[in-house]
């Protein structure tokens, strides 16, 4: 496989999936969804096998957006789709975000963002957000050696095994009243903070929330596998839900009734 991140691969290569031209299914092309197929040859980045994928972005009337991939191989290979997106709620950057994530464990990583193989327990650390904070709070004044060297967060956070329509993660602009709910079957979702964000952004002016499986399973063999193999069918589905806050907590409420 191609090196694109010093000696590693990132992304999928140089030619990933998300600067490829993708063919719209207007079989399936309706007022509130788009389908989009493609074809992943032979050796393409260095996989194996034809992959077969396609990608059904679907908005609803109260302000979701689903993301359901599907995707299916003629030879056995390593498949880890996710989105991309960046997030800050109108505000001018994330920090003042504030985050509550599903998740009591993430991925210890090494210098160059490699997992270690190690699952870390999030309590007593800055990376639990089993109860909400804000972001720039926990990045501002951290100890932690790996939040300091990296400016921030760009880690793995593993998801608690909780119903799909209970939000994994829940992020909050207090300023704007407004809020983002994501609902995902995935198991782990990566946190990145936005450090790097150049060009016509500015550092930390947004944040990924990647709905995925655990960073390089490939070479953790007691991590959930990345492998497809023939005759599977690849299928995973993440939704992101916007609302104000005052709709988000009503809504909370009438579940708990």
């Amino acid at each position: 496989m191609p090196l694109n991140d010093g000696d590693n691969f990132l992304h999928g290569g140089y030619d990933s999936f998300s600067i490829r031209l993708w063919k719209i299914d207007k079989a399936n092309l309706t007022n509130t969804s788009v389908t989009l197929s493609l074809i992943s040859p032979y050796g393409d980045q260095g996989f194996p096998g034809e992959l077969s994928l396609s990608v059904c972005y679907q908005l609803s009337a109260d302000n979701k957006l689903s993301i359901q991939y599907l995707a299916n191989t003629d030879l056995t290979t390593a498949i880890n789709l996710t989105n991309h997106s960046y997030f800050n709620l109108g505000e001018n950057d994330c920090q003042s975000l504030q985050l509550q994530m599903m998740s009591s464990a993430f991925l210890e990583i090494d210098d160059n963002n490699i997992p270690t193989g190690k699952v870390v327990a999030v309590s007593k650390t800055d990376y639990n957000f089993l109860k909400p904070d804000s972001i720039g709070n926990r990045q501002q004044y951290t100890k932690d050696k790996s939040l300091k060297q990296k400016n921030g967060f760009d880690h793995c956070f593993i998801l608690h095994n909780a119903l799909f329509e209970q939000p994994k993660v829940i992020l909050k602009s207090i300023k704007n009243q407004v809020s983002l709910s994501v609902y995902t079957d995935q198991l782990a979702i990566q946190l990145y903070s936005g450090f790097y964000l150049s060009g016509h952004f500015k550092s930390y002016q947004g944040l990924r929330l990647e709905a995925q499986n655990y960073t390089d399973a490939e070479n953790n063999k007691h991590f959930p596998s990345n492998v497809l193999k023939p005759n599977h069918l690849y299928q995973r589905k993440v939704i992101f839900g916007f609302s104000s806050i005052d709709e988000f907590n009503n809504y909370r409420s009438n579940v708990a009734q």
